[in-house]
């Protein structure tokens, strides 16, 4: 019995499809991970140092311990260390959510320093406040952006309002 010879073709057309996504994944993950733009201050804190590019990129993989797909990366350290940032810029707006889903999960069922206290909707913006580590935490993504801010507890709302301001305003929101 000879096959149909529709799935000859049908199978020449998903492994061309195939092929396709992987040389188009190979271009994404070869290029340069580039600076991302973070705010001068936060809370009146100054910005004291920051990484950009691949040394953000290798600092936020080193604390995921794993290998993330970026388009860009920073690292922020405000005041005398009241505040860290980190941003992630991910391929594209569906990849900051699912690396952000990914984050809840792990936080909500593994062993970490972090307790998620409170979830917020503001302005379609999905917000993730958490305790840990003597700081207060807030991650969220804003288009492929994914940030996450820590910060002393009396800095903390306006730490939050000021980045979430930025970030909105960064993407053009």
């Amino acid at each position: 019995m000879s096959r149909p010879r529709w799935r000859w073709g049908l199978a020449a057309i998903l492994l061309g499809i195939g092929v396709l996504i992987g040389a188009l994944l190979s271009i994404l993950v070869a290029r340069p991970v580039q600076p991302v733009s973070i705010p001068p201050s936060i809370a009146d804190l100054p910005l004291r140092a920051h990484l950009f590019g691949p040394e953000a990129a290798a600092e936020i993989e080193r604390l995921h311990r794993r290998r993330i797909p970026m388009n860009g990366a920073a690292v922020a350290l405000y005041g005398e260390g009241n505040a860290i940032l980190w941003v992630s810029d991910i391929w594209l707006p569906i990849g900051a959510w699912a690396l952000e889903q990914r984050m809840t999960q792990r936080i909500r069922t593994a062993e970490t320093p972090f307790t998620i206290t409170e979830e917020r909707e503001i302005d379609g913006v999905r917000v993730y406040v958490l305790e840990g580590t003597g700081q207060r935490h807030y991650y969220f993504h804003v288009g492929s952006r994914l940030y996450w801010l820590a910060v002393d507890p009396p800095l903390a709302e306006a730490a939050f309002q000021d980045l979430l301001d930025f970030a909105r305003q960064a993407a053009g929101f």
